[in-house]
């Protein structure tokens, strides 16, 4: 089965001068620190972006790194509009529909300051429009970074440990996935008068 290079980032807690020098020995990485919180961007091959995921979490682990999440590429209006050299009107309007109605834009994933969207929804959704972006890399979809999310709980290293994820214990990797040890489920009632 061939593969695919993956750009993923993780929130990791911080890094001391050997780990990150072990983190770029062993990945074409970019590590940063913003405001705190420190990023390791790494581009990861996989038959899938969970596996790829999945890879670079065990990876980031055995070389002394905790991944705490995985941080969304979420990109503006204006950001869109940069990456894939249009105008920001072209991106107002495939926002609106106004422009390739047949095959609609992404909803935003985040609504403040209107609206950011996951750059790997964006990349899918300029190739249905003929914008083709330099770059054979893939990115998460909004799926992938909810199951990797939870892939990142499920590996006990994160903040959240204490959640009720268990990870299968498995002859392979590509066999893993994730468990619910226990969750109640929650009924939902209608508020509305009989």
């Amino acid at each position: 089965m061939s593969t695919t290079p993956y750009e993923l980032s993780f929130e990791v807690s911080d890094l001391s001068e050997r780990v990150e020098d072990a983190i770029a020995d062993h990945f074409d990485a970019l590590v940063s620190a913003h405001s705190g919180v420190t990023k390791v961007t790494v581009s990861a091959e996989g038959t899938t972006c969970l596996e790829a995921a999945i890879g670079v979490i065990d990876a980031l682990r055995s070389l002394g790194a905790v991944p705490l999440r995985l941080m969304d590429d979420l990109v503006s209006r204006g950001e869109i509009a940069r990456r894939a050299g249009v105008t920001p009107q072209a991106v107002g309007l495939w926002i609106r529909g106004e422009r390739h109605v047949s095959s609609p834009f992404p909803k935003p994933f985040v609504l403040a300051g209107g609206g950011l969207w996951l750059w790997g929804e964006v990349v899918s959704a300029l190739a249905q429009r003929n914008v083709s972006i330099d770059d054979d890399v893939r990115y998460p979809t909004r799926r992938d970074a909810m199951v990797i999310g939870g892939e990142v709980a499920a590996s006990g290293t994160s903040e959240h440990a204490s959640w009720p994820w268990k990870r299968p214990a498995t002859a392979g990797r590509q066999s893993r996935s994730l468990a619910i040890s226990s969750m109640p489920r929650r009924r939902h009632e209608s508020s509305t008068p009989s």
